[in-house]
C-alpha cells in the first residue's frame, strides 16, 4: 500500500496534540492538580478543532496510547511524533489497511 497523504490540517492536529501533552506535563510538574481538568481540556480542544485537525489529534493520542500498551517503548511526552507511522499504516500496524 502506498503512503497516505496527510493533509496540512491533519499534520497540524498531530502537532497540536503533541504540544498539548507537553504543556500538560510541564504544568503538572508544578502542580499536579491541573490533571483534574485534563479530560475537560481535551474535550474542548477536540470539539473546537476542524475535522482533519481533530482526526490528527485523535490519531496522535491513539498512537501514544498504543505505544504504552504494547510496551515496546515509552513515548516521550512532548517529543513523540508518529507522523511517519501514520503516513504508512501498513508498516505501523503490521497489517493491510484499506
Amino acid at each position: 500500500m502506498a503512503k497516505r497523504e496527510l493533509s496540512d490540517d491533519y499534520r497540524l492536529g498531530i502537532q497540536r496534540a503533541r504540544k498539548m501533552l507537553g504543556r500538560l506535563q510541564e504544568e503538572a510538574r508544578l502542580d499536579v492538580i491541573v490533571m483534574i481538568d485534563f479530560p475537560e481540556q481535551l474535550r474542548a480542544e477536540l470539539e473546537q478543532a476542524p475535522a482533519d485537525v481533530r482526526r490528527g489529534m485523535e490519531d496522535y493520542l491513539a498512537c501514544f496510547v498504543r505505544m504504552m500498551i504494547e510496551g515496546h517503548s515509552t513515548p516521550i511526552v512532548g517529543n513523540y511524533d508518529p507522523t511517519d507511522e501514520l503516513e504508512d499504516p501498513e508498516d505501523f500496524y503490521g497489517v493491510g489497511v484499506s
